[in-house]
């Protein structure tokens, strides 16, 4: 079994051991979040701050199951619409 995960709008697939190797990268991160503060005035008007917080990836990062005969169903669509278009 595979898993489809969405990174920076790019859907990719993984391994369960990929899944799980992503997941332990991330844990103990941090990410960057902005946060309203609402109307501000003065030489610096962002109505935005940008604040450090922990990256929870069992919060964050979101997985879904590709079975074995999706997986297979979609490597047959892309060969066979590879050979279509005269891709190596």
């Amino acid at each position: 079994m595979k898993f489809k995960v969405e990174i920076s709008g790019t859907n990719v697939i993984l391994s369960y051991e990929q899944l799980d190797l992503l997941a332990q990268a991330l844990s103990g991160s941090e990410r960057v979040e902005e946060k309203w503060v609402g109307d501000r005035s003065g030489p610096n008007k962002s109505n935005y701050v940008r604040l450090i917080r922990p990256y929870l990836p069992g919060d964050l990062l979101r997985a879904q199951c590709v079975t074995d005969d999706e997986y297979g169903a979609l490597s047959l669509v892309t060969k066979l619409e590879d050979e279509k278009n005269g891709a190596s």
